[in-house]
Formats: C-alpha cells, structure tokens, sequence
C-alpha cells in the first residue's frame, strides 16, 4: 500500500460475509463519525475470492476500489501540500524532459501550475541508490545570495546521497565537491533539482548569471550524467530569455514552460481520484463545472477535491444515507454549488491568480488594460465583437489615452516582452503568433479583476499614482 499512500490505514481482515446494506451502514458510521474512529479497508470473505480470481498485478486496484468508497480517505491536497506520485495525472512530455540527460534545465510557469509536483515526481523516478544514481529536489526559495544558495544545496545533497558534503559557501566549490563524487564513483549519476529559484537568480542578475557556469561546466565535463535544473517563476523565465543566444541559459538547451494542464489530464486529475472513492460523476456538466471554474490549474483542482472530500465527513447526512444505498455516491448541484461558492474556495482562486499578477506590478497594470478592452468590445448584447486579442500598441495606447506613466518606460518590445511571460505565466493566451496579439486565458479571470469597466479604470488610475510615488521615493533615496 506504500505506493497509495494509504500505508497507514490499517487492514482489517474479517472472517465472515457482509452484505452491500451492512457495508453501506458501515460507511455511513465512519464518515459521520470520522474523529471519533479509527479509518480502516475492510476485507471479508467475498471481497477476499473477488482479489483472489485476479493476478497478481490486479489486486491493489482492486482492493481500493472495493474498499475505499465505505471508509473516509483524503487523497487530495490543500495549499500547495506534497503531491503523490498516484496523484500525479499527465505532463508526460514535460516529466521526459527533465529525466533526460540532454532535456530541459530551466522550468518555469506560474503558480499553482505544479511545477514542484513536476520535479518532485522528476526525483522519485529518478532516485535509484542501488545504482549508485541519485536525483535531489531542493526548495532554494530563501536564497537571495549565492552563499546560501550553495549552502542549502551541500545539505540537500548530503542527505538525499547519504555522503559528507561539507558545507560549500560558492558554486564552484559545490560543483568541485560533486565532481569528486563523481570522480570517485560514490556518484554515478545525479539530477539536481533546484526549485523557487527566483530570488536566487535575481540576487546574481546583474553579473549575467556567471554564477551559475561552474555546473554548467560540470554538466559538460560529465557528459550530462550530472544535469541540475532551474525551476521558478518569472525571474527564471527573464534569466533564460536574457541570455538565451550569447550566456549562460544559452548553454542549457529549450527551456520548459509549465502550463495549466490539458482538459484531459484535468478531468484525470479529479474524476480517477473520485471514482477511487465511490464517487459517480457525469462529466457534463458537473465535471466541465469544476473544471472550468478551477480554470484548469491543478493546484486549484486539488483545492476542489480537497473540499469535497471533506463534506463526505463534515455533511455526509445532508447528501448521502446508507438507505439512500449510498456509497456510489452522486455529485448534487446543490452540493457542487456550495463548494464553489464557498468563500475559502473563492478567495483561493482569487489569490492565486492575483500572486502571479504582484510578480510584477506591470503584470497587474497590463491584466486591468486587456479588461478595459475587452468591456470596450462588448456590444449591448454582451458578445464580443473582438475575439482576436488586443496588441502591445493598443494597450499602450489606451494607458497614454488615460494619462498612465506605469508604462512610460516600456517600448512597444518590451510591451510584447512583458505580454509573453503573461503567457508563460497562465495569466494571458496568445491569439495570433504572427501579430502578437493576446486576451486572457479565461473569462473567469476578468472578473477577478473586476466587475465594471469603472471599476477597473478607478483602480488602474489609483494603483498608476502609488506606483510613481514608490518610484519617486526610490529615486530620491539613490
């Protein structure tokens, strides 16, 4: 059961017979009285020949699907909580990269994208000390230099190798320390992970990265048996796209943008968990529903599953009953509805999407002009006359028109500049490739913005003022 992360829901074996209306009874008392019992899989005598009829290979699926619908089990997680690895649907292509030795080295999307889920299952697949062949993920999100950098990685490193690293304090001194491993045969091969790498990267910018050539120089040297890989936000995508044709990302090959997932590892990632546990869900429309409102992100979707979960515990009298002969259970719009429109549900997605934007306060500034426009392109019926998308010129226009200075600095490249990381961050879709011309990927996220052209103009106007004021303060303490 290691591999289910239900290691630690006991067995219990018993030496009779139940019958579907004792099982469902049986569900009805563990989920309505889930802190007061212990959870457990019960296996009796039927379920006991059902496994057996089977091969081997056929028997754990089968076992939780048989018994997990009549206990309570959360697989889904909250708040960017660790992902397991039969929790992990899709990104194949992306997973391939990353495993191969001449794939890609730097990662980057926005959040709640699942890039850390990505190089965490990246690590487990990768990770055989049998082999003498190690792959180390490492969060490096409080470096903001490269001693702390390169000290985070020394312990990361000695404890996924099992090996005396010391304590490195610069790059070239890690890099010299792996080679000896290497070079020894402690280490055959190794994947190092380096993950929330933005400060980092940001903290060496001004030196175009040279920071980082040593285990560029070690990943050459072995032959890529060592491969580190870079993963962030929008400083990792700037880094590589800064010095993508004379650098040091230059070096490292096609970077990978991690996107919102597909529809179909989407509906993956929701309806296989929930069919584990009972659940018999039409996908018209309430699956499309919470895909759509999750706006595809899997760490919202995740959020989703989490909370519905929770309600089998929390109100599974209101929706289910052992005489309603429940479990399957069904998916109600009145149960759906309350879900999404819990206010914790809400503001998840809100804040999300609103994290990605405070990146960068031109991300912020550049999300409520696309909104204005598309108000502005809306006839008296609500249909859009423009589906192509709005370009650089025409928001730089309608900020001037306004009378804005957030931009004042920008050329209309940079405008297409900062619109491609919008791209890159989930934030915005690229309509036309030949003219640059782009909207936001979802509906949804115009109304986080907010609710009325006015509304909208009242905030851009007051956030333009609070950002020349913090660039007049700024300017004045140089």
């Amino acid at each position: 059961l290691n591999s289910y992360k239900t290691s630690r829901i006991p067995v219990v074996l018993l030496d009779s017979p139940l019958n579907l209306g004792e099982r469902r009874q049986l569900a009805q008392l563990l989920h309505s009285q889930r802190s007061q019992l212990t959870q457990f899989l019960l296996v009796d005598h039927v379920l006991a020949l059902h496994l057996a009829l089977h091969v081997r290979e056929e028997r754990l699926p089968l076992l939780l699907k048989c018994t997990l619908p009549f206990t309570y089990y959360q697989p889904f997680v909250r708040d960017g909580g660790a992902t397991s690895d039969e929790m992990f649907f899709g990104r194949e292509a992306e997973l391939a990269s990353i495993l191969d030795p001449d794939g890609a080295c730097v990662v980057y999307g926005g959040r709640q994208l699942g890039k850390t889920a990505l190089l965490e299952r990246a690590a487990n697949l990768a990770n055989k000390p049998r082999s003498d062949q190690y792959a180390v993920y490492v969060s490096i999100l409080s470096c903001d230099t490269e001693e702390a950098m390169a000290r985070r990685v020394s312990s990361a490193i000695a404890k996924g190798v099992g090996v005396d690293f010391g304590q490195q304090t610069t790059v070239q001194s890690l890099a010299d320390r792996i080679r000896e491993l290497m070079e020894t045969g402690a280490v055959k091969r190794l994947l190092l992970l380096m993950d929330e790498s933005d400060r980092f990267l940001s903290s060496i910018s001004t030196d175009a990265y040279e920071q980082m050539q040593p285990l560029v120089d070690l990943k050459r040297s072995t032959k890529n048996d060592f491969k580190f890989v870079l993963a962030g936000l929008h400083n990792v995508s700037r880094a590589q796209k800064a010095t993508a044709n004379n650098g040091i990302f230059g070096q490292l090959g096609e970077p990978l943008c991690v996107m919102p997932l597909s529809p179909n590892d989407a509906l993956s990632l929701i309806s296989r968990p929930l069919g584990y546990l009972g659940f018999q869900v039409a996908k018209y429309p309430h699956l499309e529903t919470i895909l759509t409102n999750t706006n595809y992100y899997p760490g919202i979707i995740q959020f989703f599953g989490y909370e519905l979960v929770n309600t089998m515990a929390s109100q599974y009298g209101v929706y289910y009953d052992a005489n309603r002969n429940n479990p399957p259970y069904t998916l109600e719009k009145k149960q759906l509805g309350t879900i999404l429109n819990r206010t914790d549900m809400n503001n998840s997605i809100k804040e999300k999407f609103r994290l990605s934007l405070e990146l960068d306060p031109r991300y912020l500034m550049i999300a409520r002009c696309v909104a204005v426009l598309y108000f502005q392109s809306r006839d008296d019926g609500d249909t859009i006359r423009n589906q192509e998308g709005y370009s650089a010129r025409e928001i730089m226009e309608l900020a001037e028109d306004w009378g804005l200075k957030s931009f004042a600095a920008e050329t209309e490249r940079s405008m297409d500049n900062l619109l491609d990381e919008m791209v890159d961050m989930g934030i915005l879709f690229r309509t036309d490739n030949d003219r640059k011309r782009y909207r936001m990927r979802r509906r949804t996220f115009i109304n986080i913005i907010g609710k009325s052209e006015n509304e909208i103009l009242e905030d851009m106007l007051q956030a333009d003022l609070q950002l020349q004021g913090e660039r007049d303060e700024k300017g004045a303490g140089e």
